[in-house]
């Protein structure tokens, strides 16, 4: 399934509009709907900036911290998911990049920063190695938090993938194989998708750079990977059941009629 990255790079939320159509990560079917009131208090610097003469009513960085629970819409399950992060105040009709300030009621908007448990931004197949698929769901936790991070942790799932497909990490010396030349050994075993590990390799690597990478360059690395996933553990999942079908339609030479 195509990634919506329009539900991916919404960046804030506000109680004027209904929290992004997040899926809950439990069942999967659910959208998730913020809990009223989120529990929010300013931050220090903006308490102490307040006290300050050159601080204004219009300040557009008075910051919060916030807290609180997003509740599944899907009746069946109602989990309640944690949610945390940074809040800033804005003022009806307050246009920063056009300069426009308006002096008006104020209203919150939400920037998470933190989900427990992480929001699914792909279904991992359940197939999946338990590792591989745990590392996926790390990766996951760390994508409205840090992108370097969550970049690094997606790299670190290629690693495992490159173990689960036997693909040595030590070289007979006993010295480390790069992920690189993994991926190139990888090649002799599945042509077709070593060009789509490489390419979620560099999206890894950038997050190791000072330039870092965009949330846009995440996205990229998790509709390449949610495919490699797939075609490695999903579809050979399909193939065996339907390779069992086969066998006892073959054996009986007629279909099960029952």
């Amino acid at each position: 399934m195509k990634i919506n990255r329009n539900l991916w790079l919404v960046e804030g939320f506000s109680y004027k509009k209904s929290s992004p159509p997040w899926p809950c990560p439990i069942c999967g079917v659910g959208i998730l709907n913020a809990v009223k009131p989120l529990k929010a208090e300013q931050s220090q610097a903006t308490i102490k900036g307040r006290k300050s003469t050159s601080f204004s009513s219009d300040n557009e960085d008075a910051i919060f911290r916030f807290a609180g629970f997003m509740l599944c819409a899907n009746s069946q399950c109602n989990e309640r998911i944690s949610i945390a992060g940074n809040g800033q105040l804005l003022a009806e009709g307050t246009n920063a990049q056009a300069g426009v300030k308006y002096q008006g009621p104020r209203y919150g908007v939400f920037y998470p920063r933190y989900f427990e448990p992480a929001l699914q931004i792909f279904t991992v197949p359940d197939s999946c190695p338990k590792d591989i698929k745990e590392q996926v769901i790390k990766s996951f936790s760390l994508y409205f938090m840090d992108s370097n991070a969550c970049a690094n942790a997606i790299r670190t799932s290629l690693e495992l993938i490159m173990d689960e497909q036997g693909i040595p990490g030590l070289n007979e010396k006993n010295k480390p194989i790069t992920l690189g030349a993994r991926i190139n050994q990888f090649n002799d075993l599945n042509p077709k998708l070593k060009p789509l590990i490489e390419a979620v390799k560099w999206v890894g690597n950038a997050g190791s750079h000072i330039s870092g990478i965009s949330k846009n360059g995440i996205l990229d690395g998790y509709e390449l990977l949610q495919f490699v996933l797939s075609d490695l553990y999903e579809r050979n999942d399909v193939y065996d059941r339907l390779s069992k079908k086969a066998e006892a339609i073959n054996q009986s030479k007629k279909p099960d009629n029952q």
